[in-house]
């Protein structure tokens, strides 16, 4: 085979990251070619479409930063090159309903929407709060307390004053999230300290395991600061965040309470994906993007067109325009266009015994997947089923979300019962007083593969976030502060037995 060729792979439907995917490119070609330099290949082309798209443009600046950079491999080289770091892209903005869009940057998915952001249900929201942390003052803050009740503000209160730029985190009462993220505004309030202040709040919701993170326009109001200065500096932070491959949180929304500012951040997160704010939706295109040359597999085809051709009239956003008479007529029409919706939506059932061991957490990450994929999930844990409606490509990755779920409980459910089945035959204990108490089972077997495995120490970690360190040698547990707070023991449960029983049959026989 002498020649062959690839589309731009998961940079469609997928969303996977422009930039990345061309910079994997290039390194598999060149990785294939230097470890087969006798190869009968000769011409790679990557086949891209719409030759103004994101896509096609991130190809091309990857190819002309590596001419820039770095010479042309010659046929048989064997030279390594360090890797580059790579950073994240936007992928281009979808628009699921009028003033609903969305666009991803890794694993992230950021979504903005009008709204009353009192009423999110994600894992935590985000509101402006003052030095002293008096939501009483009015603003965000009075309408959390209607909502939300006055243990907000107690525990508001016992935090004390704080300092520019913070951010507390206290629970949200009655509200339907989790938690509330208090920023205090920074002084000087611009698009830095935005940035920083947003970092903050992404970077302590990772660490508390939150999975959705709902935004105020922050700085709109009073404060000053336009729309589109704040969506570009939560876009920035949000990239950054990104690029530190977060593992918990998947979905962050910014909540539009004015609706004539949504103009001004769908312009920012445009320009942030690479598109154009007044481009028109684009036609169909096919273009070819030769780099045999620059990898060394000899000539390429010389004659590859020199200029692309449509090949349909094919529109990539549809618009549709409602004229009614009445608020009534309207709402009548938008009723039967979502009627038709859910005809066209598609419903698929997972069954599966390790549903009824959902816990609250794994509730709570499915409705981060409702509000990110906008889906509707049924979980059924006594039926051990769940039913998951809506279109066929958002099923698609739900489902695989939830499968990974499963799979994960199957573990824990198999890990759980190695370890009940370890205590029976090895315990380890803990001195309380004069009495020796007994690890649960998952930190027994914890404990006991370490020993198993010889090594010199364990680290425990308590309900409260803290590591404790047993020492095999001197058989105790000392605190974070190296204060030793109990000795161990490690009691063999089949040795136990066995001496028992000896001990029987010795009083058995001297009796005789």
């Amino acid at each position: 085979m002498a020649t062959i060729a690839f589309p731009a792979i998961g940079t469609g439907t997928l969303q996977f990251p422009r930039a990345e995917v061309a910079a994997i490119y290039f390194d598999e070609v060149i990785s294939f070619k230097q470890k087969n330099p006798a190869t009968s290949l000769k011409e790679v082309r990557f086949v891209l479409y719409d030759q103004d798209h994101p896509t096609v443009q991130a190809f091309d600046a990857e190819l002309k930063k590596r001419n820039a950079n770095n010479p042309p491999i010659p046929v048989g080289a064997h030279s390594i090159r360090k890797p580059h770091l790579r950073t994240t892209t936007f992928s281009p903005v979808r628009e699921r309903n009028p003033d609903r869009f969305e666009t991803n940057v890794g694993t992230l998915c950021f979504k903005v929407q009008p709204g009353d952001i009192t009423k999110e249900t994600t894992d935590a929201i985000v509101i402006i709060s003052n030095p002293e942390l008096d939501m009483r003052r009015g603003g965000a803050g009075a309408a959390v307390l209607r909502s939300g009740g006055g243990s907000i503000q107690r525990e508001c209160s016992r935090q004390g004053p704080q300092r520019p730029g913070s951010v507390v985190v206290t629970g949200a009462g009655n509200l339907g999230t989790r938690f509330i993220f208090h920023i205090v505004p920074p002084d000087p309030l611009d698009t830095r300290s935005i940035k920083v202040a947003i970092m903050k709040c992404l970077q302590e919701a990772e660490k508390k395991n939150i999975s959705s993170i709902s935004f105020p326009v922050i700085g709109t109001g009073n404060l000053g600061i336009s729309a589109k200065s704040c969506a570009d500096a939560m876009l920035s932070a949000i990239r950054d965040f990104s690029n530190k491959q977060p593992t918990s949180l998947q979905l962050i929304k910014m909540i539009v309470f004015q609706t004539e500012m949504i103009k001004e951040v769908r312009l920012a997160v445009k320009e942030a994906s690479g598109e154009k704010a007044n481009e028109k939706p684009g036609i169909f295109r096919q273009v070819v993007l030769k780099v045999g040359n620059f990898l060394g597999f000899g000539d390429s085809d010389k004659n590859l067109p020199t200029e692309t051709k449509p090949l349909t009239d094919f529109n990539k956003d549809i618009d549709l325009v409602i004229f009614a008479g009445s608020r009534g007529d309207l709402q009548g029409a938008m009723n039967d266009i979502n009627d038709a919706m859910k005809e066209k939506s598609t419903k698929n059932v997972i069954e599966n015994e390790a549903i009824k061991s959902f816990s609250k957490g794994h509730i709570r990450k499915i409705n981060t997947l409702e509000q990110r994929y906008d889906v509707s999930v049924s979980v059924e844990k006594m039926a051990e089923r769940i039913v998951v409606q809506g279109q066929s490509d958002d099923i698609l990755y739900v489902m695989g979300e939830i499968h990974e779920m499963l799979h994960q409980i199957r573990g824990e459910e198999h890990e759980r019962k190695r370890a009940e089945a370890l205590s029976k035959d090895i315990q380890w204990m803990y001195s309380v007083g004069t009495n020796f108490v007994r690890y649960e089972s998952h930190v027994n077997a914890k404990i006991e593969l370490a020993f198993h495995d010889q090594k010199n120490t364990v680290i425990l970690t308590s309900e409260e976030g803290d590591d404790y360190e047993v020492d095999f040698a001197a058989m105790r547990v000392s605190d974070p502060f190296g204060n030793i707070i109990a000795e161990v023991k490690r009691v063999d449960q089949k040795s136990k037995i066995i001496n028992e029983l000896n001990k029987n049959l010795d009083s058995c026989f001297c009796s005789l």
